[in-house]
């Protein structure tokens, strides 16, 4: 599974599945734009390494997905999931065995 991997200044990793982020996106374009799909858009960010980091790091904010959304994978030290979201420093992609 691809996830977006939020590293925040402190160093703690948060994934975030890619499809999460893919499903927003794809709503957005698919009510807006008349000449593509839902599946389209969906599709394009799944197979595309960049569209869902510049999504996600532009037009969404942390609380736009629910805490239970993100997998801790390398704690630093303890805050709010959403204060440790919304100091993120770095977002990339990483496919991550469940």
């Amino acid at each position: 599974m691809k996830y977006l991997v939020i590293t925040t200044q402190d160093g703690d990793e948060y994934g975030l599945p890619l499809e999460l982020v893919a499903k927003k996106r794809a709503e957005y374009y698919a009510a807006k734009d008349p000449d593509t799909t839902y599946d389209e858009e969906f599709k394009y960010v799944m197979e595309d390494s960049y569209e869902g980091i510049d999504w996600f790091r532009n037009n969404q904010n942390a609380d736009d997905f629910k805490e239970s959304d993100y997998k801790l994978l390398k704690p630093r030290r303890l805050k709010s999931l959403y204060e440790r979201i919304e100091d993120r420093e770095e977002i990339e992609l990483r496919d991550i065995k469940e």
